[in-house]
């Protein structure tokens, strides 16, 4: 019986050599830079020995193929071989891809090296307890033989090769023109060096809303809004903007959102003008030399704009910084202790600039160890500390 099991045997007769092994040899089950080959057995064949004798009787069926010559040749290999799929991906749904699982463990899985796609799958439906079986359906069984996708006709394949959820291109990603702005995460969780930080992570936030996160350090506040930005991968959860699901790094989501971290990300050589210009450039904000002087006059740093940036204070810093938030149009704040080095009076300033935005439609979200006071503003927290983080329901005082 295990020499049933061997690629020797496999691909002893001409129907599997010429077809389907010949596919196989170009994917990385094949040939990879760890040398480790998954042959036909491991895909189709469980481990465990009782299903193993299983899945034998079942094969025994194929040896009449072979007799009568049902694929003896290639075109009647093409015209059996989605009919021949589908009965693999009904037995992958019956036995819960249990050949899948002969290698693959969700515990063990770097998501950090795997491509957008494969994280999508993976975070979203294993993390959540899916059945890899409803995976099954969504086009993983192709990856050894990526002929089949590319033959099959459009009407046979479009049960099978629906992305993992609807993506929204960016053209027509929702705007508030045509549904309310609200940020929805779901299951959330990621991991920080090798150990998870951060799971099952549940807060909506609606417009007119500045939601302030909580948390001792370390607890992964800037980790969360990193993830948000689309600067650090996501081990498992959906995130929704406008009720649409969307990825974190993508260009549509992108552009709804303005980041500001622990750094200013500016440049010290440049002066504050010259750093608000090339950031919004980047953004593809049209410039306005008078709106900038409005914000920076408001942020009482106008005066020290054109200096270069390395000879302004931290405080002044931290101002031009919360400057280029502002211009950038963003519905989106993600602030990581934007009162940072903040005196009193730019604390202040801070909070009217949340308070106008939330006041606009806007939504925001905030860290900070000093407490920010947003008044009239419906202010929910978030306390990655507590137990189980999901916001609170009151607000924060007047």
């Amino acid at each position: 019986m295990e020499v049933t099991n061997t690629e020797k045997f496999c691909t002893g007769c001409h129907e599997m050599r010429d077809n389907v092994f010949a596919e196989l040899k170009s994917t990385i089950h094949y040939t990879n830079r760890s040398g480790v080959r998954a042959i036909c057995s491991d895909c189709h064949v469980p481990h465990n020995w009782t299903d193993k004798m299983a899945r034998k009787m079942q094969a025994s069926k194929e040896v009449w193929g072979k007799i009568f010559g049902t694929v003896d040749t290639p075109e009647k290999f093409d015209a059996k071989r989605l009919e021949l799929a589908q009965h693999e991906w009904a037995r992958l749904k019956a036995n819960d891809s249990l050949e899948c699982r002969n290698c693959h463990n969700y515990d063990s899985m770097d998501f950090t090296r795997q491509s957008q796609r494969a994280q999508n799958m993976h975070s979203t439906y294993l993390a959540n307890k899916e059945k890899p079986a409803s995976i099954a359906t969504r086009g993983l069984p192709t990856s050894c033989h990526t002929f089949l996708r590319a033959w099959a006709p459009v009407t046979a394949r479009v049960r099978w090769s629906q992305p993992l959820l609807p993506w929204p291109s960016p053209d027509r990603m929702v705007s508030a023109e045509h549904a309310p702005r609200s940020l929805d995460v779901a299951g959330f969780g990621c991991l920080r060096n090798g150990r998870v930080l951060l799971r099952q992570i549940d807060f909506s936030l609606q417009a007119g809303q500045v939601l302030q996160l909580k948390g001792s350090n370390g607890a992964g506040k800037s980790t969360l809004l990193r993830s948000l930005a689309g600067l650090m991968p996501w081990r498992a959860g959906a995130l929704a903007w406008c009720g649409q699901r969307v990825i974190a790094s993508s260009p549509a989501f992108q552009r709804q959102l303005s980041y500001l971290g622990h750094q200013c990300g500016m440049s010290d050589a440049l002066s504050g003008i010259e750093n608000l210009r090339f950031a919004l450039q980047l953004q593809a904000v049209p410039w306005s030399g008078e709106r900038a002087a409005q914000v920076l006059r408001a942020l009482d740093v106008l005066d020290v704009a054109a200096r270069p940036f390395g000879r302004l204070s931290q405080g002044q810093r931290r101002r031009v910084a919360i400057a280029r938030v502002q211009l950038s149009e963003r519905p989106l704040w993600l602030l990581d202790e934007p009162d940072n080095a903040l005196d009193a009076q730019g604390s202040a300033l801070l909070v009217q600039l949340l308070s106008a935005h939330a006041q606009a439609g806007g939504l925001a979200m905030v860290v900070s160890h000093r407490g920010l006071l947003v008044s009239g503003v419906p202010s929910p927290v978030l306390d990655l500390s507590a137990p189980s983080a999901a916001p609170a329901q009151q607000e924060a005082p007047c």
